[in-house]
């Protein structure tokens, strides 16, 4: 993580440590000219934190309760978060091994 993502995720948590931290594949506007910022993950003791950070900083916690039936999607290589309601971003690019490590952790049986 850089700095900055660093920042965003200990405004989110303070000095807890994660289990878990993944950079994944997918990219949001967070207010840079050329570029977008990727999406981390977050794995805390009972919650997932997905944060960006740039300018513009995003960040959305989610308790495990609220993300029991995660799934990974082997065609389109996504994260799909589910049942979350009112999450603006569901479904998160990354490596089969990453998702499998995050379903493990957040208690979904793979």
């Amino acid at each position: 993580m850089n700095a900055v993502e660093k920042a965003v995720l200990h405004a989110e948590v303070g000095d807890s440590m994660p289990r878990l931290v993944i950079r994944s594949n997918t990219r949001i506007d967070t207010g840079r000219w050329w570029w977008r910022s990727p999406l981390l993950l977050a794995v805390m003791e009972e919650e997932l934190v997905i944060f960006a950070g740039a300018r513009r900083r995003y960040a959305c916690r989610i308790a495990f309760d609220s993300c029991r039936q995660s799934v990974y999607d082997h065609g389109s290589r996504e994260l799909v978060l589910a049942p979350v309601e009112g999450l603006e971003h569901k479904r998160v690019g990354m490596s089969v091994s990453d998702a499998l490590r995050v379903l493990h952790l957040i208690g979904v049986a793979a």
